[in-house]
């Protein structure tokens, strides 16, 4: 598989963070930095990389990209829900049995969930 280096990491944590924010909802509103910040989204790609290249540049492959992006679009959603509940305008809590938390309408109909295994952007 090929090995991409990345040039600039800040720029390209807040491209990744733009992509996923626009795959969530293409008319969001909402300051990014309030779901996650640079730093955070930087950090966690510095977690992910394959190491470095000779000019001391971050590598990553297209699976670590997957990787970054779905888990970008799983933060800001469950950060998104973990406000909706805050708010009372939905319920939550942790299912032991699926082992994620589930969110449902104070009518109790399931809206959604969030598993623990990072798979909200459709992986």
């Amino acid at each position: 598989m090929s090995s991409y280096a990345i040039k600039n990491l800040e720029k390209y944590a807040t491209e990744m963070r733009l992509a996923a924010a626009n795959y969530i909802s293409n008319d969001y509103s909402e300051n990014l930095d309030d779901f996650i910040t640079i730093k955070q989204l930087e950090s966690f790609i510095v977690s992910k990389c394959d190491g470095y290249d000779e000019k001391g540049r971050l590598l990553i492959d297209a699976k670590i990209i997957d990787d970054i992006f779905v888990t970008t679009c799983d933060w800001i959603y469950g950060v998104g829900l973990a406000r909706l509940a805050s708010k009372n305008l939905i319920e939550c809590a942790w299912d032991n049995d699926q082992n994620c938390m589930v969110f449902w309408k104070s009518d109790g109909e399931k809206t959604d969930e969030i598993s623990n295994t990072g798979d909200q952007a459709g992986n």
